[in-house]
């Protein structure tokens, strides 16, 4: 009788479910794969998004400049060639 209930306990115990290694570290691999597609797709964002931002500072320089230059004192080129002492 006792050896029966063992023997019982033991081929319960085989037959629980559970996931092996192999089956545990597929699913480790899948993981690293997903993550490493969506990390390199972050990186991409954030690339094309430092790339946006600095064309648009150089516009706004760019603008910047413009607007300081319409805005000042216009130079007569005849006064700035006297201050120089020649004429091209």
């Amino acid at each position: 009788m006792k050896l029966r209930k063992n023997l019982e306990r033991l081929t319960k115990f085989k037959t629980q479910s559970g996931f092996s290694l192999i089956e545990m570290m597929i699913v480790v691999l899948v993981i690293t794969i997903i993550m490493g597609a969506v990390f390199k797709s972050i990186n991409v964002t954030q690339q094309t998004s430092t790339q946006q931002q600095m064309r648009l500072d150089l516009t706004q320089q760019a603008r910047n400049f413009v607007d300081q230059i319409t805005t000042d004192e216009p130079i007569r080129l005849e006064e700035l060639f006297a201050e120089i002492g020649r004429l091209p």
